[in-house]
């Protein structure tokens, strides 16, 4: 099994129930690509299930993930067949949080959340 290891910001948590009762939460992730020879930053989102947690992180906390990579099929409104490459975590650490010291885990150049995803609530 493949595993993924992601640092970035998150977007839309959602707690939820399985259809076998088992809690868990889903949230998109935002995470930062440096651009490189004077090309700009890009964003890359990715969307996350939770199950080692029943209670989401606000928006916009910095978190790594470690998890899994699953292929999960949907069906779009219009009736259509869709595939998406999700990430199962198997842990997620707040690295917004202050540390002893004062500081965070989250990189200086990254302090603060980016204007592109201020709707998100």
């Amino acid at each position: 099994m493949a595993t993924i290891e992601v640092r970035g910001y998150v977007q839309k948590p959602q707690a939820k129930k399985s259809k076998a009762g088992k809690e868990f939460v889903q949230f998109g992730l935002g995470s930062k690509q440096k651009g490189k020879n004077g090309e700009p930053d890009t964003w890359a989102n990715f969307s996350v299930t939770d199950f080692s947690t029943g209670s989401p992180l606000p928006p916009k906390s910095y978190v790594e993930v470690k998890g899994y990579l699953k292929v999960r099929e949907y069906n779009t409104a219009d009736g259509r067949k869709g595939q998406s490459l999700d990430i199962v975590a198997q842990s997620v650490e707040d690295m917004s949080t202050p540390r002893e010291g004062g500081e965070t885990a989250q990189p200086a150049a990254d302090k603060g959340y980016p204007d592109e995803f201020d709707d998100i609530k």
